[in-house]
């Protein structure tokens, strides 16, 4: 279970290349310390030196600004970015936690104006929920489109991309899935509980999933 927590952790605050970054206290912050081995390090031994980002561009290139309430991810995904997912419909992202790309509900073409709570990502195709009935889903990280299917029947919370497929986690425990982003299925396997899932991730063969205070695992999902 430590192990696994511990992934949760880096999985959600972690930058590749030896940069991390933390949406705490309302302000994304850097640090160029490195870790060399992930798996074998204490959490509680990291030494970490911060750094506020204070570089924002809009979709065009211009500098811009980034003011709203709080982050409410982020996300280090096999594209080679960080992505960070807003209060207010924003989605950022930077290939080098300096410079970061702003793109709203307008720039991306989705519209857009609530919450994205979790960012998935394969092969040029990307996932983010909403918690609401809907996702939003691209095929560049540039324009996007809000996806609404019956199957969404829940607030979408968490999101992970395994086995081939999109994984989506929602409200009542209720678990989705798509091959393509756009077109979902509901899972036969529902959690034993009413809430929503607030995260799932795969790794050593297992599905996890965390909902109202227990964990769940699945060899298939």
């Amino acid at each position: 279970i430590r192990l696994v927590l511990a992934k949760l952790i880096y999985e959600q605050d972690s930058v590749v290349g030896g940069k991390f970054t933390s949406s705490k206290g309302g302000k994304i912050k850097i640090t160029v310390n490195s870790l060399k081995n992930e798996a074998g390090i204490d959490i509680d031994d990291v030494n970490l030196t911060w750094t506020q980002a204070k570089n924002f561009v809009d979709s065009t290139g211009a500098p811009t600004t980034f003011s709203q309430k709080y982050p409410l991810t982020v996300k280090c995904l096999e594209d080679g970015k960080v992505w960070i997912g807003g209060y207010s419909g924003e989605l950022l992202w930077s290939d080098d936690c300096q410079v970061w790309h702003l793109l709203d509900g307008t720039s991306r073409g989705d519209g857009w104006t609530g919450k994205i709570h979790d960012i998935s990502y394969n092969n040029g195709k990307y996932v983010a929920t909403t918690r609401d009935k809907s996702l939003l889903c691209s095929s560049d990280g540039n324009t996007w489109s809000l996806v609404t299917s019956s199957v969404l029947d829940g607030y979408t919370w968490s999101t992970t991309y395994a086995k081939d497929k999109f994984w989506v986690g929602m409200s009542g425990g209720y678990i989705a899935y798509s091959t393509d982003g756009f077109d979902w299925y509901k899972s036969e396997n529902k959690l034993n509980t009413s809430s929503y899932i607030k995260d799932i991730i795969y790794g050593n063969g297992q599905f996890i999933a965390y909902a109202d205070s227990y964990m769940y695992y699945s060899p298939d999902g």
